[in-house]
């Protein structure tokens, strides 16, 4: 029961694991799903990432880039990419490296 009161204190409080406690305005959230539009036009010139299996997450500039890709190489480049993309405050990669 504590827990259950704890965890709900916790939600109404906004610290459910996003890493941030305040939610975006509406300009963040139009800023961040433009950027996350680019990402994915930048994602689809770079070669051995299948820009249809990377998931892409932007929350205040900072890129997530998850699913697989063939290789580190691939990775590296896929992150480039995403950091070149105006707006982009960092990139997060949690790409999965899978070799054929």
């Amino acid at each position: 029961m504590k827990r259950l009161a704890l965890l709900a204190l916790l939600v109404a409080a906004g610290c459910t694991g996003s890493g941030t406690t305040t939610a975006r305005t509406d300009d963040e959230l139009v800023e961040d799903q433009a950027i996350a539009a680019e990402v994915n036009r930048a994602l689809s010139r770079v070669e051995g990432v299948d820009r249809l299996k990377i998931q892409i997450e932007v929350v205040r500039g900072i890129v997530s880039l998850t699913g697989p890709v063939s290789d580190e190489a691939s990775a590296k480049a896929a992150c480039a990419a995403a950091r070149r993309v105006d707006g982009v405050k960092g990139v997060r990669d949690l790409l999965e490296r899978v070799d054929h």
